[in-house]
Order: C-alpha cells, then sequence, then structure tokens
C-alpha cells in the first residue's frame, strides 16, 4: 500500500503560477478599459474608430483593443484548467475552473448581443451605464472572475503571497462591479458635491447625496470585510500581504476618475489590517480585525477627501462643476464619525456569522 504524505497532497494540487498570472491579466484588461472609458480614449474595433461615451466604465462588450488583455486572460486561464483537467488529481475543481471561464465568457457573448455596448451601430439595448454593471451579461462575467479567484483562494497551494493574487482578484472585481457606489470614484463626502453636484440635489430634507456616501461606504466596507474573512479562513497572507492587496486594489479603483489620493487610503487600509492580524493568534478575534478593517476604510476615506480641493462630479476629464473654492471634507462631524462606528460594527458582524463555531450546536 502506498501512503501520500500531506506535503505530497499539497504539491500535487498546488494552483500553476500561470493560473494566478492569468487571474491578474483578466483584472488588468478590465481596469485598463475602464479607464479607456472614463477618460474619452478612442475606442478601436474592427468596426473603425469612434470616441468613448462617457458614463460608468462596464464589462466588456463588443471587441475592442481594449478588450482583448480582458479576453486573453480568460482564454489563458480556460488553457490552464483544461491542461491540468487532464494531467492532475484535481481534474473536478480545474473542471469547475473551466465553467466558470465559459461563464465569463458566454457573458461577454451576451452583453454583446444584446448590447453592442461601444459599438456605433444600434442596439438593443445600450449598456454605457449602470445595466452594463448589473445587466445579467455583466453578472455572468463578474460571477466567472470572482470564481476564478475564490478557486485559487481555496487551493491556494501556491503559498501565501499566492493568495494576495487571489484576494485581489476577488475584490477587484467586486469593486469594479459596484463602482458606481465606491468613494474612491464619487468621494460623495467632499464639499464639492454637496454644493455643486447635480448628484446630490436635496429632496426637501432628505439628503441624497449624503444617503448615498453613507451607503457607497457601508457597501465596500463590507466587501473589504468579507474578503478579510474569505482570505483568513484560507490561511491569512504573509507580513505586507494586506497592504499589497488593498493598496493594489486602491490603485486600481483610482484610476478609474484619476482620485489618486485614494491609494493612500487604501494603503492605510491594509497597513491597519497587517498590524492586527500580526498579533491575532485566536481565529475568535478575527471579529474585531475585520471590524477595525471596515472602519479604518471608512475612516482613511474621510481623511484623504479632507486633503482634497474641487471635485469634478461629472464622468469623463472634460469639465464639470467643480469650483475652486469648494473643497475639503463637507459632511458634519457625527456624520463621518457615524457612519465609520457602524462601518465598524458591520465589518464585525460579517466574521461573526461567518465563523463555522458560530452554527455549531450546543
Amino acid at each position: 500500500m502506498v501512503t501520500v504524505t500531506p506535503s505530497e497532497v499539497r504539491r500535487v494540487v498546488r494552483a500553476s503560477p500561470w493560473a494566478y498570472m492569468a487571474g491578474l491579466l483578466v483584472v488588468a484588461g478590465l481596469y485598463a478599459d475602464g479607464w479607456a472609458h472614463n477618460h474619452l480614449v478612442r475606442d478601436v474595433g474592427w468596426w473603425g474608430t469612434f470616441p468613448s461615451r462617457p458614463g460608468p466604465p462596464h464589462f466588456p462588450a463588443g471587441l475592442s483593443l481594449w478588450h482583448l488583455p480582458y479576453l486573453a486572460g480568460l482564454a489563458w486561464s480556460g488553457m490552464v484548467a483544461a491542461v491540468r483537467a487532464r494531467t492532475e488529481p484535481d481534474g473536478a475543481q480545474q473542471a469547475r475552473r473551466l465553467a466558470a471561464v465559459g461563464l465569463a465568457t458566454a457573458g461577454w457573448v451576451v452583453a454583446t448581443l444584446t448590447a453592442g455596448a461601444r459599438t456605433p451601430t444600434p442596439a438593443v439595448v445600450r449598456l454605457e451605464s449602470l445595466p452594463g454593471l448589473v445587466g445579467p451579461g455583466a453578472l455572468m462575467q463578474a460571477g466567472g472572475i470572482v470564481y476564478l479567484g475564490w478557486s485559487l483562494l481555496d487551493r491556494g497551494g501556491g503559498g501565501r503571497w499566492a493568495r494576495v493574487v487571489a484576494g485581489l482578484v476577488v475584490l477587484s472585481t467586486l469593486t469594479f462591479l459596484t463602482q458606481f457606489a465606491h468613494p474612491y470614484v464619487d468621494p460623495w463626502p467632499s464639499a464639492g458635491f454637496l454644493r455643486t453636484g447635480l448628484q446630490t440635489y436635496r429632496y426637501g430634507s432628505f439628503y441624497f447625496g449624503e444617503a448615498m456616501g453613507v451607503l457607497s461606504l457601508w457597501l465596500q466596507a463590507l466587501l473589504v470585510a468579507g474578503v478579510v474573512v474569505a482570505v483568513w479562513r484560507a490561511g491569512g497572507l504573509p507580513p505586507g500581504g494586506w497592504t499589497m492587496l488593498f493598496g493594489a486594489n486602491g490603485l486600481l479603483m483610482a484610476t478609474l476618475r484619476d482620485h489618486y489620493l485614494f491609494s493612500a487610503s487604501a494603503l492605510l487600509t491594509g497597513l491597519v489590517t497587517d498590524l492586527l492580524a500580526s498579533r491575532v493568534r485566536d481565529p475568535r478575534e478575527l471579529p474585531m480585525v475585520t471590524g477595525c478593517t471596515a472602519g479604518a476604510f471608512c475612516a482613511s476615506v474621510f481623511l484623504a477627501v479632507g486633503q482634497m480641493g474641487a471635485v469634478d462630479v461629472l464622468y469623463g476629464t472634460g469639465g464639470g462643476f467643480a469650483l475652486p473654492q469648494v473643497g475639503g471634507l463637507g459632511w458634519s462631524v457625527p456624520l463621518w464619525a457615524g457612519t465609520t462606528l457602524l462601518a465598524g460594527g458591520c465589518g464585525w458582524l460579517v466574521a461573526f456569522l461567518g465563523s463555522p463555531a458560530r452554527w455549531e450546536r450546543p
């Protein structure tokens, strides 16, 4: 009888470095296309060239040069999964990864056939705005990419640094999907948004801008906390890993609207997580880590906004309604302090409910 040691099993099912590189290429292509869309860079495709339309960047639909890295990353992931499914013992896992690639590709086809987002010809439904992020085709693409990253995280035999890449793929896909409610893209707490932005029109005593800002901060804080829980349960990250993960994601998000000061906010959030993770030994303390991480995410946003000048409230770089004398943090102390505290509570709750021990019967 032949015995196989646990280390040999881990060596066999270790995710290929090519799979991680393919995941990074998918995310890089996604954000490169988003940057081009937000900056009105001329789109190039088989039909010719024409200016991109302003508006929130969406998941790729149609075929242009900006989509090639994204599609190449998906094809690369599919080939790696197909080869490993035939040659290695974790064939079932690789088959699921191949199915995820197929789902993302099918989502691109669906979005292309139903919208043709950037094509100059008429389409059934155009996806230049929010439907391009939450429509069926976009959700299929997002679901496939998230599973690819999740599978690398779940089988992260490549080491703790490999889990940084896997976590980055998951988080960056989710933040791209929810960019319409992300403070790095639309800094709602800015005084420029409150005083000059048409998007913050107030209906009587209901402050739409403040409400959107609070909800966007809570949503993104919950996503950050959820990724911390997922990566922690997969084995955690090396020292400095959280700073690298959140910093890279923050830089990607900052490129969409050129709000690069938020890259420092992301680095600060990661630094707080690294400092706490280095001192935690008991898994029961994870809710404290996620709560502080979520709170640090919000607090760092307010710190950055306080240093910002006027904010262009229109998509694109063609100018907006920002005025030089309108800048800094426009929220009151109770509003930003309460938002930070409640975000920390939500982050704590994510880890509390996600702990397997909480579901054990007494």
